[in-house]
């Protein structure tokens, strides 16, 4: 199944620092008629410092992580 980014979404303080990234995916297997829809919550990281494609790797790797018992 491939599943793709479909959104990141972000909230600030009142400071307008960003507090966490929400990201969206969304995937189908057309041929065995499975489907996935999730959201992974990034907290406590650099976002300053991080590129699109960092946060994306970084919420594939919880996603992931919650199928392997390895996320907290």
């Amino acid at each position: 199944m491939e599943i793709l980014l479909k959104s990141i979404e972000t909230q600030f303080d009142n400071e307008g620092n960003t507090t966490s990234v929400r990201v969206q995916f969304q995937g189908r297997d057309a041929n065995e008629g499975d489907s996935l829809m999730s959201n992974a919550t990034l907290e406590n990281m650099d976002f300053a410092n991080m590129t699109q494609n960092q946060i994306e790797q970084a919420a594939r790797d919880k996603m992931a992580g919650w199928f392997t018992g390895t996320s907290e």
